[in-house]
């Protein structure tokens, strides 16, 4: 992953955030929660994803706040052509062939830094699915950090964190307790019949 990117720029702190801030006041989205200061490394999912658009205020919330956060996104989203910004703006291509080396340098990367987070779509498309992938939860085990449960409710226009969920050695059994904790939240993305969650 590139370590010289827009969230160690001055964009980011005099341009994007107030910017940020501005756009989600003017579109009537308020941010009701963020990641806790004393949790400077994380995993950040967002769910529900039904839209593209679920990214567009995910980044947006992340730039209000000042976040350093990567986003995960599919190589074939990655254009040739603007790879470079794509990069500089934190994403993270993911080739879908080669997932588990990926998880892997990634959790090597958290190894060596000390305040960073990475953004995921468990559900890995917008389209409903039966199961979430599991990538998220393998990085945040294999870096001994919390999940930080990341929403976007456009019922009520509320972007936030839900909470921070520390996995224990039971995967499938954290995988329904998060996916609980969404369903008691009763979160609604923009096409709720794509919905898991």
């Amino acid at each position: 992953m590139q370590k010289n990117t827009i969230h160690n720029s001055f964009l980011l702190k005099y341009l994007l955030s107030p910017l940020s801030k501005i756009i989600l006041k003017l579109l009537g989205w308020k941010i009701k929660q963020s990641v806790p200061s004393d949790v400077p490394k994380y995993v950040l999912i967002v769910n529900p994803h039904t839209s593209a658009w679920d990214m567009l205020y995910a980044l947006l919330f992340v730039f209000s706040k000042k976040l350093r956060v990567y986003i995960m996104l599919k190589s074939t989203a990655v254009k040739k052509l603007w790879k470079r910004l794509f990069l500089w703006a934190g994403i993270v291509p993911i080739d879908r062939k080669q997932a588990n080396n990926r998880v892997q340098q990634i959790i090597d990367f958290f190894n060596q830094e000390k305040e960073f987070g990475i953004m995921i779509a468990p559900g890995g498309t917008r389209a409903k699915v039966k199961r979430w992938k599991t990538g998220f939860y393998y990085i945040a085990k294999g870096a001994n950090i919390p999940i930080a449960l990341g929403y976007g409710n456009y019922k009520k226009k509320e972007l936030g964190i839900l909470s921070v969920f520390y996995p224990t050695n039971d995967l499938e059994k954290d995988i329904k307790d998060i996916q609980e904790i969404y369903r008691k939240a009763n979160i609604t993305g923009k096409h709720p019949e794509k919905q898991l969650v």
